[in-house]
């Protein structure tokens, strides 16, 4: 049974979309509603329909027992002293398992496609909605889109860059928190959303690292724990990455979000 998964901004289009991908009309279909989706508000908190749109095919075994059900065929049968015998229906059953082998090839492709459309329509939503938010801060910007897997790079610039970016790159980071909310709203997989300005975050991290040596010194020379102040996730990380290594030192976070920091201590027993 050929059958098709469509989105849209309601039902109805998910629907018209699915009808048109099967050229079929809708008492030829099966129609299931996966997810009848939401509205939001300036692309925030929105989700595409979703149905699952089948023909109403007869099966290679439904279309055999229907035929030689009929009165002229049974006729037949006994005239001519036709039996049918557990071979053939042992073909029929191959036939099933080939066309199944089939169907679920088919589901495959037809997923991947669906998982493609979706990232790329995840992905011009978050372009617009940063677009928008730059728009509106007086920054005209260019966005260069680089994908690895589900981690996906929005690459920012153009004059007045800095307004975007703000202080320790406080902007920057709220800006790429609003942006994945976005794109996981348009997305059916998860997706890592990561937000740059001329380069930026390389320069972060290079300040973070040297920032991560010159505290552990300290900690080391004072023999007292060193509190840094609070960053975000993938900044803290940095930090433990960076000592990691590092001999008679070791770092933990504390605190809650939005105020969660690292400490670095003295550990005289590494």
């Amino acid at each position: 049974m050929k059958q098709v998964t469509a989105t849209g901004q309601s039902v109805k289009e998910a629907v018209d979309s699915a009808l048109k991908q099967l050229n079929a009309t809708l008492d030829q279909v099966n129609i299931v509603t996966i997810d009848e989706g939401k509205k939001g508000f300036l692309g925030i908190g929105s989700r595409l329909a979703i149905v699952k749109v089948s023909l109403k095919n007869e099966s290679a075994l439904e279309r055999l027992e229907r035929e030689t059900s009929e009165p002229k065929v049974q006729e037949k049968a006994k005239e001519e002293k036709v039996v049918f015998k557990p071979k053939t229906e042992t073909k029929i059953s191959n036939v099933e398992i080939k066309s199944e082998g089939i169907k679920e090839k088919e589901q495959l492709v037809q997923q991947i496609v669906i998982n493609e459309e979706s990232q790329k329509l995840a992905i011009d939503k978050t372009k617009e909605f940063v677009l928008d938010v730059a728009k509106n801060m007086g920054v005209l910007i260019d966005i260069e889109v680089s994908i690895n897997g589900k981690f996906v790079t929005l690459k920012m610039s153009g004059e007045k860059i800095a307004l975007l970016i703000g202080k320790r790159g406080q902007v920057l980071n709220s800006l790429q928190y609003l942006a994945q909310l976005v794109a996981n709203q348009h997305s059916e997989q998860f997706m890592t959303i990561l937000l740059d300005a001329e380069d930026y975050r390389k320069r972060r991290t290079e300040t973070l690292e040297s920032l991560a040596f010159k505290m552990a010194d300290r900690a080391l020379y004072t023999k007292k724990e060193v509190a840094l102040e609070p960053m975000p996730s993938y900044e803290r990380k940095v930090i433990h990455a960076a000592l990691m290594n590092k001999k008679k030192i070791k770092t933990y976070s504390n605190g809650t979000e939005p105020y969660r920091h690292i400490v670095i201590a003295p550990d005289f027993s590494k």
